[in-house]
């Protein structure tokens, strides 16, 4: 031992002194040296930081400088136990080193090291260094595709025109918006195909998602573009959707989506989920036969009120009580309380108030609405207006036969085939306009005048061209008069057409025609007005019912020369309440409407002119009354 070295040392050289220098014999004899006893060896203490973190790839330093012995530490022993194996450097000294090891983003490692430090004499101690290596670095997850089949419980109709369900099928969602979710917040958006398909790219998996199918055809990048919604107008006009989840893998990729009808054997038990998207099936229907004739074509944006509690009494929209489905001139609301009447699935009948959303908006409609059915003798502006719908609908579905189903389990239910007037032919039957409009569209030849097939095109371009500038009101003589200039080499099959339903076409007023309806005062269609000549003479009768049919209202037309202001007057012949409206391409000018007769003074540019009179009692429904009036324009 070194310091058991130093005492010897110390007892050579006292021994050394004691006998030198000669002293005589007679001298005190030397005292006895003290013995002294070494301190006992004590082992060395290996000193490190027993935990330690580092990056991937990274240069790591063990320090054992640290350790301690009451004397010298002689010997210095670094060795690896565990984890991953590395090339320790300098692993004989107190400071040693090595190169961490290379991992992907995201990784992580333990390695474990023991430094064990030896004295002079042997003795030895050990401590333990646990290295974490980590990269830190954020994942780079490689690009997924999360794909799925978007779908709805479709229940057709029966030969007796009542829902089947016993024979619904699972039809595909078409141009849907779809929605990828990711903690409540849409990350992505896409658009279902022509079967039902979606498709997100570039998905990090694994992860959680949701993929929502909203009620909504949208598309509003570059033409052809459009925005319909089907909405819950019992609550706040909430758009109505489906969602589901997914834990999204490699391995799971796919997620289909089907809405449930809610039909659960005799009754609908569960929620109606597909309801909305039948309705945005029929509007896809529509939209797509538009887009055939014509891809440039912007739809304006249309909202589809459909509810579970919409009934078949008229109040408070809100609440449901719609009366019917109909168009109020901006949006569309359908009928949906179970065992009353329900028109989800009636695709006729949603396409049917399409087709007033597409008269109104791209189109031009002078209807003024009301209760109609085939047998009616209408008010011919709403003649052409209801024609035309059921006619859309068989056209757009390729079936002539118009379906309603209604009553308790919508076990009941009516048709209608759009190729057949019946009886009821003239410009004042929509039975007679439907069965026109659908002959000139369709390829079959169900009578000897049914020789055209011109399609869609001609109709289409007729409606958004020629029909929307016409002086006079909106009619069947206004629509073939447009269909002809689109499609003059078939001027003579379109006439002879029309007369196969008792129509007379020589211009858009209607002017030499014969089917009075059965009363004089029906013809000619449009009286004249002169300014400044004698009264024109009209009668209003309700002969046919009241507010739109045949009668009610009466039509005459007249033409300003000259800039100025003019005096209209309409003198009942005997008591009652004349009314009248003017109108020029549409576009209602002025309405006079005082109690009894009317006296108006009114502004007016030169141009063409119409009015429709009428008695007010036939108009509202009460106090109805055959009344003959005579109108007049004179110069103020």
């Amino acid at each position: 031992m070194k310091l058991y070295k130093v005492y010897l040392a110390c007892l050579f050289i006292l021994a050394f002194a004691s006998c030198g220098g000669g002293g005589s014999s007679d001298s005190e004899p030397s005292a006895t040296p003290p013995v002294v006893t070494p301190p006992a060896n004590e082992a060395p203490t290996a000193v490190v930081i027993s935990t330690l973190s580092a990056p991937s790839s990274s240069e790591v330093v063990l320090d054992g400088s640290a350790s301690v012995d009451d004397s010298a530490i002689d010997t210095f022993l670094w060795q690896q136990t565990e984890g991953d194996t590395v090339v320790l450097n300098d692993s004989a000294s107190s400071i040693a080193s090595f190169t961490a090891p290379t991992l992907a983003a995201g990784e992580s490692t333990q390695l474990t090291f023991s430094l064990t430090v030896i004295d002079a004499e042997g003795e030895s101690d050990t401590a333990t260094v646990v290295v974490t290596v980590t990269n830190n670095e954020p994942v780079a997850v490689a690009p997924e595709t999360l794909t799925g089949l978007a779908t709805f419980d479709l229940v057709p109709l029966s030969a007796t025109n009542a829902l089947d369900y016993d024979n619904t099928i699972q039809a595909p969602i078409r141009g849907a918006r779809v929605e990828l979710l990711e903690s409540n917040s849409v990350v992505q958006t896409t658009t279902t195909n022509a079967s039902g398909e979606y498709r997100f790219e570039s998905v990090a998996a694994p992860g959680n998602y949701t993929v929502r199918v909203r009620a909504e055809l949208k598309k509003d990048d570059v033409a052809p573009t459009w925005d319909f919604t089907v909405v819950d107008n019992t609550n706040g006009q909430a758009l109505y959707t489906m969602q589901a989840n997914i834990d999204f893998t490699n391995d799971n990729s796919v997620l289909n989506l089907n809405a449930p009808s809610g039909w659960t054997g005799s009754s609908y038990t569960e929620p109606r989920v597909a309801g909305p998207f039948a309705i945005l099936n029929s509007v896809y229907q529509a939209l797509q036969t538009v887009v055939g004739v014509d891809e440039d074509v912007i739809f304006p944006a249309l909202k589809l009120n459909w509810s579970v509690n919409n009934v078949a009494v008229s109040g408070n929209s809100s609440i449901g009580q719609i009366g019917t489905s109909f168009f109020d001139g901006s949006e569309i609301f359908l009928l949906g309380a179970a065992n009353s009447d329900t028109d989800e699935y009636d695709d006729h009948v949603v396409i049917h108030e399409w087709g007033h959303y597409f008269e109104g908006q791209l189109s031009r409609s002078d209807s003024i609405g009301g209760l109609h059915s085939g047998g009616d003798l209408l008010d011919l502006r709403v003649a052409l207006g209801e024609g035309f719908g059921n006619a859309l609908s068989g056209m757009v579905t390729l079936d002539p036969f118009y379906r309603d189903s209604f009553g308790n389990a919508q076990a009941n239910g009516f048709f209608i085939n759009v190729e057949q007037a019946n009886n009821n032919r003239g410009s004042y039957s929509e039975a007679a306009v439907q069965s026109i409009l659908y002959d000139i569209f369709d390829d079959e030849q169900d009578t000897t005048e049914d020789t055209l097939s011109l399609g869609f095109g001609p109709i289409y371009e007729a409606l958004i061209g020629q029909e929307v500038s016409t002086n006079a009101f909106t009619s069947i003589y206004t629509l073939m008069a447009a269909i002809k200039s689109q499609s003059p080499e078939s001027e003579s099959e379109l006439n002879t057409l029309a007369e196969s339903f008792n129509i007379v076409l020589n211009d858009d007023f209607g002017t030499g025609e014969t089917n009075d309806g059965g009363d004089s005062r029906n013809l000619p269609i449009y009286k004249q007005l002169v300014v400044n000549g004698a009264p024109t003479e009209i009668c209003s009768f309700s002969t046919n019912g009241t507010f739109n049919k045949l009668g009610n209202n009466q039509y005459l037309r007249f033409s300003i020369n000259t800039n100025g202001n003019y005096q209209f007057t309409a003198i009942a012949q005997t008591s009652g309440d004349v009314d009248f409206s003017v109108y020029r391409q549409g576009q209602r000018l002025f309405t006079s409407e005082a109690t009894g007769n009317e006296s108006r003074s009114q502004t007016l540019a030169s141009g063409e002119y119409v009015m429709e009179a009428y008695h007010f009692g036939n108009r509202s429904g009460a106090n109805t009354a055959d009344l003959c009036f005579d109108i007049a324009i004179s110069t103020n």
